[in-house]
């Protein structure tokens, strides 16, 4: 079974920040990093653990 979780990019101070929408996803994905954001690294290091079973989207940002 594939999991397609949805991240958004935000520019802070000229650095791209990248952050999943689904809390539930953030938890765990905070548990594993030890951060509030994900990397492409950490994208790609997440599809090769899950042998591709995870993939991830870019969605637009949610509206505040």
């Amino acid at each position: 079974m594939n999991k397609t979780i949805e991240y958004y990019s935000k520019e802070v101070y000229g650095n791209r920040l990248e952050y999943v929408i689904n809390k539930d996803d953030a938890h765990i994905i905070r548990q594993l990093t030890g951060k509030k954001t994900i990397s492409e690294i950490e994208r790609e290091l997440i599809r090769d653990l899950t042998n591709k079973s995870v993939e991830f989207k870019e969605v637009l940002a949610p509206k505040n």
